[in-house]
């Protein structure tokens, strides 16, 4: 029970009527209150492995992009070094590829444990396997012209 504030003689009655006493939460709603109850939400473990799949996926790509792009400006310029070229190449094959196998595994992982991200695994997915066979065929493609070469 709670005490009324203290009246003031000045203005006559204080105008503020005297909080309610708090009231205790309801363990559960009554049936056909119309209401259901709240469902506490499942904790996550922190990280969505199928995002941090999709981030990883999209960095291969922007990585793949960014050493293609300069692998062609040193193959067009004046001062063509072979090897500069040949150590560029190699990194963002192996790099790529290897970035290209973590996006699928942790795509992979996170559709498996997260409900909540499935679109962004599956992206992942797809992102990884893309980046896989691409550089599947880009490996063969180049043992096969060794041959030739």
């Amino acid at each position: 029970m709670t005490m009324p504030p203290p009246q003031n003689p000045q203005h006559g009655q204080n105008p503020y009527p005297a909080a309610p006493a708090p009231q205790p939460p309801y363990a559960g709603t009554p049936a056909g209150s119309g209401y259901a109850p709240v469902q506490p939400t499942p904790a996550t473990n922190g990280t969505d492995l199928g995002k941090v799949g999709f981030i990883i996926g999209i960095a291969a790509i922007a990585i793949g992009f960014v050493l293609t792009f300069l692998t062609t400006i040193i193959a067009t310029s004046g001062s063509y070094i072979s090897s500069t070229y040949f150590v560029i190449s190699s990194v963002n094959l192996y790099l790529t590829f290897l970035l290209g196998i973590a996006a699928l595994v942790l795509g992979i992982i996170g559709l498996r444990r997260a409900p909540s991200s499935r679109a962004l695994a599956g992206i992942a997915i797809g992102i990884g396997v893309t980046v896989i066979v691409s550089r599947l065929t880009s490996m063969l493609m180049s043992a096969i012209s060794s041959l030739y070469w």
